[in-house]
């Protein structure tokens, strides 16, 4: 879901700053616009707070509808809280008929998984959290009868009464169900929820999202996608504005994509330390172990933690071998977990999951509306991208773009692209290195790149080997290279990644020479809590800043999360798009101050008028991505 307020997240010490001046506000949150009521807080305590939160973990308790509860400074205040796990005086021994503690193998830990024996470590206190939308959603209790769940067939769209258009001669020939808009003129949509015993829905949070679909008068016949905007009013209604870019006629597509119950869902369990996981195997000459390994320090199966920090050159650890004769610094090989199902959930939350994962089509609320749209056809005149402000890649909201040619071509509201013909892309990345660096779909952009150009070199098409490939008539280089761990790959044992962290390849780029950075962490950090991902980026953020400053030539472009919605139907929010909005808030919260620097590639807004449903996007969409990257770099 679009939105458009916004706040900082997960650190306490830069949230403060927005309540100094106030000893009683509310806030929107950017992704559920939820209010938010901050009392009996005076300005002096805030100021001590804002002062001390670096110093200790301890932090006041904020009060909101009667309940207390606080906010985590940060990421290493949490990994603080375990360190006595990881010294060497922890007593690492087992009770001999425990099942979870003397799983040694991987097929120990297969068995563990299928008996549904293994407790997560919870991460957090109780009223305890580290973004602000975790305590509303998890202050609702557990879902326990599906049919209070979104009806698509019960719910309602409206036409907002107080944007209907003055009559003209045109509103004649349409029927009752018609709604006429101005080109490039908002509209508001109302959406009420309503749930399957026919009852009005009476809190936000539901993850809602909007594209039209429509026929340009001119050219006659062409189809046309794009995306609009939600905002939820957390009381049930959401509102939908939507802004045509065409003549024609259009059709309002309102998804539901996941109610605000399996949102609660996914966060309770991260919460209670319920991830997804890889195992680790230990080897010594003929003796080995096999422990689970994360990138918080909450691993289960194993009463001392291993700090692995040192071989993923980001915060790692393991479960530390009850096998005395191993070490931590035998950590040697490392697999992919099986994402295992929810734990501690009710039948109806059980019956909501198997269901869950479903095409945007599937989603839908029922409606007969009919948009038409009128006005001229003159198109906006856009700056070139490469002469337009970095920081509209950030702030403009939707429409950011429209799909045309059956989803071939994304043609951009955020500013002009030029037509990328192989000739022109050859020219403008001449003498220039590229570096990928991300997941697999960073990887998937990296092989399409590097057959536009012909270029060759060996690794390209193994994950996740780093690649290298050259175009020696241009002396274009396309470098490749995945983030550290958590990354999770096919079901065989590999031997630990000696690329060390993403920053340190930052580091290693020089202050001369031309060079284009494509950063995309993802779908690997959507199954574990998000304060992994956010301390990762800011970490990025740190190391891009300190590029932009060694280098001023280079060109950063951050791409951000894109819609999946049907893979993974065991655990669907594992790896689909469930916490997309908030990530998505991550990304631009995190980057607000590099934001006229760096360039914001959004598939969110791209994926939602596609309507994709994969992990990884369709050729168009990938082709369409370059397009716009290339629109920033090229002349």
């Amino acid at each position: 879901m679009v939105r458009s307020h916004r706040v900082v997240f997960g650190s306490l010490t830069i949230g403060t700053i927005f309540l100094l001046f106030w000893t009683q506000i509310s806030y929107k949150h950017p992704t559920s616009n939820f209010v938010y009521i901050w009392k009996a807080v005076s300005t002096e305590k805030l100021h001590n707070i804002f002062h001390s939160s670096l110093k200790s973990e301890k932090q006041e308790h904020f009060l909101k509808d009667g309940v207390h509860f606080r906010l985590i400074p940060d990421v290493s205040s949490l990994h603080t809280r375990f360190t006595h796990l990881t010294n060497e005086s922890c007593n690492n021994t087992c009770d001999l008929h425990d099942k979870v503690c003397n799983a040694t193998t991987r097929d120990d830990w297969i068995k563990v998984f299928r008996l549904k024996v293994l407790k997560g470590v919870p991460l957090f206190s109780d009223h305890e959290y580290f973004f602000p939308w975790e305590f509303d959603y998890l202050r609702n209790p557990p879902l326990n009868d599906v049919k209070t769940l979104p009806s698509l067939q019960l719910s309602k769209v409206y036409f907002h009464p107080e944007n209907k258009i003055q009559p003209t001669d045109k509103l004649s020939s349409y029927s009752l169900n018609a709604v006429v808009l101005r080109k490039s003129v908002p509209a508001t949509f109302r959406v009420n929820l309503f749930d399957g015993y026919g009852s009005r829905r009476r809190s936000g949070g539901d993850e809602l999202r909007a594209w039209l679909k429509g026929t340009r008068d001119r050219p006659s016949g062409q189809e046309v996608w794009a995306t609009a905007r939600v905002n939820d009013l957390g009381n049930g209604s959401y509102d939908v504005i939507v802004t045509p870019t065409w003549t024609g006629n259009a059709e309002l597509n309102i998804a539901v994509s996941y109610p605000r119950e399996y949102i609660r869902t996914a966060t309770h369990h991260f919460r209670i330390g319920s991830h997804r996981f890889i195992f680790g195997l230990f080897k010594r000459e003929n003796i080995q172990e096999v422990t689970l390994c994360h990138s918080n320090p909450n691993v289960p199966g194993r009463p001392c933690v291993c700090n692995v920090t040192h071989f993923n050159g980001l915060p790692y650890y393991c479960g530390k071998p009850l096998d005395n004769r191993l070490s931590c610094n035998d950590w040697s090989l490392f697999n992919t977990v099986p994402a295992p199902g929810f734990s501690e959930m009710t039948q109806a939350e059980k019956d909501m999951d198997k269901n869950i994962s479903r095409p945007p089509s599937a989603s839908r609320i029922h409606h007969n509306l009919t948009i038409h749209v009128f006005g001229n056809d003159i198109d906006p005149d856009l700056p070139t991208c490469r002469h337009a402000n970095r920081s509209r890649s950030w702030t403009m909201t939707s429409p950011r773009g429209v799909w045309s040619q059956n989803k071939t071509i994304w043609n951009s509201l955020v500013c002009r692209e030029p037509v990328m013909t192989s000739n022109r892309i050859h020219k403008c990345l001449k003498s220039t290195t590229v570096w990928m660096l991300g997941d697999s779909n960073v990887r998937q952009m990296a092989i399409h790149i590097s057959r536009l150009l012909g270029c060759k070199g060996p690794g390209m098409n193994q994950w996740p080997a780093i690649s290298v490939c050259r175009n020696k008539i241009y002396n274009i280089t396309i470098r490749f290279r995945p983030h550290e761990h958590p990354l999770y790959v096919a079901n065989r044992w590999l031997k630990l990644l000696d690329n060390g962290a993403v920053t340190e390849t930052l580091s290693s780029i020089l202050s001369t020479g031309d060079h284009f950075v494509i950063l995309h962490y993802y779908l690997h950090f959507s199954s574990s809590h998000l304060n992994v991902l956010q301390q990762r980026l800011q970490i990025l953020k740190t190391a891009i800043s300190n590029l932009l400053s060694r280098n001023p030539k280079v060109l950063v472009a951050v791409r951000g999360p894109h819609t999946s919605a049907v893979e993974w139907k065991r655990n669907h929010n594992f790896a689909g798009d469930v916490l997309g909005p908030f990530i998505r808030q991550i990304y631009v919260d995190t980057f607000r101050d590099l934001q006229e620097r760096v360039v914001f590639l959004d598939g969110w807004d791209m994926s939602i008028s596609f309507e994709n449903e994969l992990f990884h996007p369709p050729l168009p969409f990938i082709s369409s991505m370059w397009r716009t990257l290339l629109a920033y770099k090229c002349h």
